[in-house]
């Protein structure tokens, strides 16, 4: 009896460690500026955190949003990009899946453009973001990521969805 106890608590801390350390990876999306007569761009970000338990997270995360444009002459374009740190929830739903949420502090730069002129305008600022997920590991060394992170930018919502692979230390 002695032996089963001892072997299912070794079993026991041996997931919590296994979750717990650093990680990093890539995403690519599309980013919607929610802004009528734009089209959607496409994002790529690039992930680092560190897990402290088995569900929760310090995630710093670097976006850069793409290029929509308004496909009207004179054709303008809205680009941006994020530098963002957030506090990250995991649910376990079985041993490779669980759903994840997300909230912290981004700063984030968008610029308009208008060919043949340049840049017309531009504005940064420091504001909430937040959003959730679901994580798909498919080893002890990595996962499949699927997110939707809302970006608060002046009053308005910059959406990015997307899918990525995070790799364990």
């Amino acid at each position: 009896m002695k032996k089963l106890v001892l072997a299912v608590s070794l079993l026991a801390s041996a997931n919590v460690f296994a979750t717990e350390g650093g990680y990093g990876g890539l995403s690519i999306g599309q980013t919607d500026y929610d802004t009528d007569g734009f089209d959607n761009a496409t994002s790529f970000a690039i992930v680092a955190g560190y897990r402290f338990s088995e569900n929760v997270a310090i995630e710093g995360q670097y976006l850069l949003a793409g290029e929509s444009d308004d496909d009207e002459p004179p054709v303008w374009t809205i680009d941006g990009k994020a530098l963002g740190v957030t506090i990250v929830g995991f649910v376990p739903v079985n041993d490779n899946t669980e759903f994840f949420g997300k909230v912290g502090i981004a700063s984030m730069d968008v610029s308009l453009d208008e060919d043949g002129r340049g840049e017309i305008a531009s504005d940064d600022e420091t504001d909430l973001t937040y959003g959730v997920g679901v994580k798909f590991s498919n080893s002890d060394s990595g996962a499949f990521v699927a997110e939707y992170q809302i970006f608060d930018f002046d009053g308005d919502k910059v959406n990015n969805i997307s899918v990525g692979y995070r790799f364990n230390f």
